[in-house]
């Protein structure tokens, strides 16, 4: 009751809230967190209290977390166990009066086991016996271990069984030393090895002698499977046998690398002859882990785009059947965990066209809103994925599910396309990203790094902006198995560093090959994912959107000191666009003429501009231009005439003829004259509209290139190369990428923008373009 004042006589009855109802859908369970929000509570009087929501998440144990709220969602990320179930109540109260309670039961999602502790091992001469018992983190249910055993003189065997200790008899010799260690699997996955154990055998002891002896004759065959495994334990049935050599997956540990270590990690990758990134890649095994009876089945095969890449029983994503269909929850894709959770991704084929329909099933039932593409339709002719979704401004049915193409931005090296989709029966619809990757050869690597990291950003800038109630990432090539998981690994290792400071490249592959075969399909895209994780290490995201350029470079001059030159400097010490222009040297005449030669470049490759750095008054080089209006020069086979001149701007803009016999060429020659000899950098304004008004002219001219020309072809050329394609992706996508335009032009030549004023210089070019773009004609 609320009282009014001393001069009523009534009290106003406060109302209850209406009751909370907790959203299932926009619950996000993980191992150790748990996301969940319910519906906004009203109440029909107007008070001066606010609505408060009450709420305790509880397990069997009494492990309580109680509070208010006035917020409809809460994360609790602190103390939350794997496998463990827990009671989430919640209710709301307007002033003294509460409503009813809304609850709800969540099992936490399973983690990686804890290491198992050794207890006991014993041995004879011939067997030894070991003892462990699980790792008292172990809320998970523990599927079977995998003990390791390896001596200096043999390789390292494998041995699966669901007890918790085991005697082994293979393979065992006296008077030998066993290094033992044991690892756990849940439905998650391998935990890290126990600590290693050291097991000597005994001596042998020859009958009836009592004479000790070491006999290598008294050795026994390797046996299939040890005596004391249970041959009809659910273990799968390839993790019965003992493992040797690089069969197992599970063989070889590595140690997560510090970001500030991977440098030296990896030239040391590269260098050493044994332990290189070959060896690190072989490691990894090769071979079936798991069951895969589903997608081996008669009814399923077809479906299947390879018969060597099909999704483990285990793993597999499970479609809601169709009614009388057999196989009809069969699709060839993969659950696979992320860094940041489990089932972050979906790992499959490119649809066949037995199973296009299937992959907007699979979209919709998972609630999918990123589909990654990292594959052409077809490639070398051959057929790689079907076209699964319609053209632009189309709709199209595929099963009951229809499917809208919105829009589609083409960045030249990938698309991004905005589908809706909707379902029969259902009333909502969903917004679906397609990110289609296409500068990406089979089996292979990317030629540009740059174009596969800002792909990666925005795919997962778009990933983080979904609510939290959204499906797996849904990733896929041709097989789903050597690009998609090479794009998966990067993306997973970006979380880490981020979150962590380093990265765990083989334990993160080793880990998703637990879930499906063949991630990461070649050795030169595992090396590949070291060189991209370090240059985004020294370089960072190096695309700027040019509402931000100003922000970036000012940042960029700030970390610059007298004595510690960082960002801008580093990155010109380390390394991207190709442009239609083609740079060469001055003519000379000493020791012999080579303007023809020159002519010849022109003549040939069909140019009608040429662009000189230098004025023509430099006598260090040859004369390959007339020098005054009608008049014209021989110059081998070709003559050369000036049909017109005119002075703007810095920029001496020439009309010329070239004729070889009865061909004749118009030539438009841009001669620019604000670039004082000695200096390394010319003047910004005049400069930034000879590469504008250049452009302009070059709109009309077919593709063909347009000739660059200074003294050494390099140092000037590079600079004009470097300002003109930085401009070029201004206007085509919005974005700024000094540092991949300059690291490209040096993979040609080394002295092309080689120098710290020429570097910033094409900032600066990048800024002055966007503060003056309506005074350059070419903007537009």
């Amino acid at each position: 009751m609320k009282y009014i004042g001393p001069w009523s006589e009534y009290y106003i009855q406060q109302t209850a809230p209406s009751d909370v109802k907790i959203r299932p859908k926009h619950t996000s369970i993980e191992e150790r967190s748990i996301f969940i929000s319910w519906n906004e509570s009203r109440c029909s009087q107007k008070g001066e209290s606010n609505i408060w929501y009450h709420y305790s998440l509880s397990t069997n144990n009494g492990n309580n977390q109680v509070g208010s709220t006035e917020e409809t969602q809460l994360l609790f990320d602190n103390d939350i166990q794997p496998c463990t179930t827990y009671t989430f109540e919640v209710s709301a109260s307007f002033g003294n009066v509460s409503g009813s309670i809304d609850n709800t039961t969540i099992m936490t999602l399973v983690a990686y086991p804890g290491p198992p502790n050794i207890t006991k091992t014993s041995s004879t001469d011939s067997y030894i016996h070991i003892e462990w018992c699980p790792s008292p983190e172990n809320l998970c249910q523990i599927e079977f271990y995998n003990v390791s055993i390896i001596s200096k003189d043999s390789d390292e065997m494998f041995i699966a069984t669901k007890d918790i200790e085991i005697d082994v008899h293979a393979n065992i010799y006296p008077n030998t030393s066993y290094v033992v260690k044991v690892a756990a699997k849940t439905s998650k996955g391998f935990g890290n090895f126990s600590q290693e154990m050291t097991i000597a055998t005994l001596q042998h002891v020859k009958p009836n002698t009592g004479q000790l002896q070491a006999d290598a004759s008294d050795s026994r065959p390797m046996s299939d499977i040890d005596n004391n495994t249970n041959a009809n334990s659910e273990i799968p049935n390839n993790e019965l046998e003992p493992i040797y050599t690089n069969a197992s997956l599970h063989k070889v540990t590595h140690q997560p690398i510090a970001i500030s270590d991977l440098h030296s990690y990896v030239l040391l990758k590269h260098v050493d002859p044994v332990q290189n990134f070959e060896k690190e890649f072989e490691d990894l095994g090769n071979r079936p882990l798991h069951s895969w009876k589903v997608a081996k089945s008669s009814f399923n095969h077809y479906k299947n785009r390879y018969s060597n890449v099909i999704p483990y029983d285990h793993s597999r994503v499970i479609l809601q059947p169709q009614e009388n269909i057999a196989g009809s929850d069969y699709i060839n894709a993969s659950y696979l965990d992320g860094y940041k959770c489990s089932h972050e991704y979906i790992a499959c084929q490119g649809p066949n066209v037995a199973s296009v329909n299937d992959m907007w099933r699979m979209v919709w039932q998972e609630n999918s809103t990123v589909i990654v593409m990292v594959t052409n339709v077809s490639e070398g002719g051959k057929k790689k994925s079907e076209k699964y979704w319609p053209d632009l401004r189309k709709s199209c049915y595929y099963g009951d599910v229809v499917v809208t193409n919105n829009e589609e931005q083409d960045n030249k090296n990938f698309i991004i396309r905005k589908f809706t989709i909707q379902k029969e029966g259902y009333e909502d619809n969903h917004i679906v990203w397609h990110y289609h990757f296409i500068s990406w050869p089979d089996k292979s690597v990317p030629t540009e790094v740059t174009h596969l990291v800002d792909f990666i950003h925005k795919f997962k800038d778009e990933q983080k902006k979904a609510p939290p109630n959204t499906g797996p990432v849904i990733v896929h090539c041709s097989a789903g198995a050597g690009r998609t998981g090479t794009v998966i690994t990067l993306a997973s290792m970006l979380d880490m560093m981020e979150q962590k400071g380093s990265i765990d490249v083989f334990n993160f592959v080793k880990s998703m090959r637990e879930q499906r075969i063949q991630m990461v399909q070649t050795q030169e895209q595992y090396t590949f994912i070291y060189e991209v994780l370090l240059e985004i290490l020294f370089c960072g995201q190096t695309t700027i959107p040019v509402l931000d350029l100003n922000l970036v470079l000012c940042n960029l001059k700030r970390a610059i000191g007298n004595e510690e030159q960082t960002t801008i400097s580093q990155q010109l010490t380390l390394y991207t666009r190709r442009n239609a222009l083609i740079t060469t040297q001055s003519p000379i005449s000493d020791p012999i003429n080579t303007c023809s030669d020159f002519w010849s470049i022109v003549f040939d490759y069909k140019s009608q501009i040429i662009v000189t750095l230098n004025e023509l008054e430099d006598k260090s080089y040859a004369r390959y231009i007339p020098e005054h209006v009608s008049e014209q020069l021989e110059y081998g086979e070709y003559i050369v005439k000036v049909e017109s001149s005119e002075r703007k701007h810095g920029i001496v803009q020439q009309t010329v003829t070239l004729k070889k016999g009865s061909a004749t060429r118009d030539i438009s020659h841009f001669l620019y004259t604000q670039w004082q000899s000695g200096v390394k950098i010319p003047d910004l304004e005049s400069f930034v509209q000879l590469i504008s008004t250049v452009e302009t002219r070059q709109r009309s001219c077919k593709g063909f290139p347009a000739i660059i020309v200074c003294q050494d072809g390099a140092r000037r050329c590079g600079l004009y190369c470097a300002v003109s394609s930085i401009i070029q992706k201004i206007k085509e996508e919005t974005l700024v990428d000094v540092y991949h335009t300059v690291k490209q032009l040096r993979k040609t030549c080394p002295y092309m923008v080689d120098n710290m004023e020429q570097y910033q210089f094409c900032y600066d070019a990048a800024v002055r373009m966007l503060d003056g773009s309506q005074s350059y004609e070419n903007v537009n």
